[in-house]
């Protein structure tokens, strides 16, 4: 069997309206896709006058359900705080300053961060709750989960969902205090470690909140939760949509594909087994998609190394002027484009596919920017027959031959 290597590559103009909607379909995604599972925090406003009816914003109820949740939380990962975690309501601002504190040193080992305050501000916009690391504090949005279920048209988030909200966080603040996750964080300097740590944090959230909520007899809420961190508003251009769904996939990785390569080594090895790699986590993030594979050692099969292609690549954006970022591309990402392809096109379109980078140059004075990306796919019949059909994505997103 062979493996070939595709690349895709091209520079594109994008223009500053296509630019400005782009980024807002970002937030909006980043927001709604994570908002009842992500991390926040901040200082208590009074509840306000139309949400103090609600279980999200009532003290007591937040109160019995929070110490609920630690209990919970606790006996499902057979381990105990060193110091219980609190909780608070905070306002919008609260949440925008702590995640501009969180994301801002991440951001910059990756070499980014310009766009730091319009990213902190839009998931402000669409948390419900997070954890913050520093405060070991649990934040409550008030008001956020009637916000964010008007604007993807659900009915009013429920108490069932609230409880297993709380349980997510809760496990973060575990997960955090007992395997150093914030420190390990700040000492990454890839986005591909980024995305696995990524991935595991949230992935071990949403297995120890979905235990937690079959043990309370309340698993439609779990399944409700996380049908609301990959919903998508609607988007009536066709291939902004697409761009967005690609974006969706990567958004969610941790929530989606974390949780199931986690599920699969529990069933494989436990609790302990869970816990050995939530302390030393896979080298890539095409592990997190097949946990089998990693399971048994690695891939059957030798592969290219996708690293070298890109570091080939690199030279055409080497100029001092462009910005460039590489990272995985992940199968659900790519599978995302199928509705470019002609009908009879998309019947397993990624049969045979194995993996694939991505190489990002930005050259902002300019507003161009050039993707190149390298897919290996198995045989090399598989790769043969998929190259019309990479031809045909890449012009969907943009490309220019």
């Amino acid at each position: 069997m062979g493996t070939r290597t595709l690349v895709g590559a091209g520079p594109c103009r994008v223009g500053r309206r296509l630019g400005a909607a782009l980024a807002t379909v970002v937030l909006l995604l980043v927001g709604s896709d994570r908002a009842r599972a992500q991390d926040a925090p901040a200082t208590p406003p009074a509840p306000s006058a139309t949400s103090a009816k609600s279980p999200w914003t009532d003290p007591e109820v937040l109160e019995r359900r929070f110490v609920e949740a630690i209990d919970a939380v606790e006996a499902a990962c057979g381990a105990k705080f060193r110091a219980r975690p609190t909780w608070v309501l905070s306002s919008r601002a609260t949440l925008r300053k702590v995640l501009e504190d969180e994301l801002a040193p991440i951001l910059h080992n990756l070499g980014g961060g310009d766009d730091l305050e319009a990213v902190a501000s839009g998931a402000a916009d669409a948390l419900v709750a997070k954890y913050e690391p520093g405060a070991h504090r649990v934040h409550v949005l008030d008001g956020g989960a009637a916000r964010l279920a008007r604007t993807l048209g659900d009915g009013p988030p429920d108490e069932a969902e609230l409880r297993v909200v709380l349980a997510h966080e809760v496990t973060h603040a575990l997960d955090f205090e007992r395997f150093e996750l914030r420190a390990r964080a700040l000492a990454l300097r890839t986005p591909e470690a980024v995305k696995v740590l990524g991935a595991l944090v949230e992935g071990h959230a949403q297995l120890v909140a979905e235990a937690v909520a079959g043990t309370w007899g309340i698993p439609e809420a779990f399944t409700r939760f996380t049908a609301s961190i990959t919903a998508m508003p609607p988007i009536e251009d066709e291939r902004l949509r697409r761009v967005a769904e690609g974006l969706v996939a990567e958004a969610t990785f941790g929530y989606v594909h974390g949780h199931a390569f986690l599920k699969a080594v529990f069933a494989a090895r436990g609790r302990e087994g869970v816990e050995a790699v939530m302390r030393a986590p896979p080298a890539s993030a095409r592990s997190i998609e097949r946990p089998a594979e990693w399971l048994a050692g690695g891939p059957a099969v030798p592969t290219p190394d996708l690293d070298a292609v890109l570091a080939r690549l690199k030279p055409l954006v080497g100029d001092a002027g462009w910005q460039t970022q590489t990272a995985s591309l992940t199968e659900a990402a790519l599978k995302a484009q199928e509705t470019a392809l002609p009908p009879e096109e998309r019947t397993d379109f990624l049969k045979g596919f194995h993996d694939a980078k991505v190489l990002v140059g930005a050259l902002p004075a300019e507003e161009r920017q050039a993707v190149e990306i390298p897919v290996t796919f198995t045989p090399e019949e598989a790769a043969k027959r998929r190259q019309a059909v990479a031809r045909t994505i890449a012009k969907s997103l943009g490309r220019r031959e």
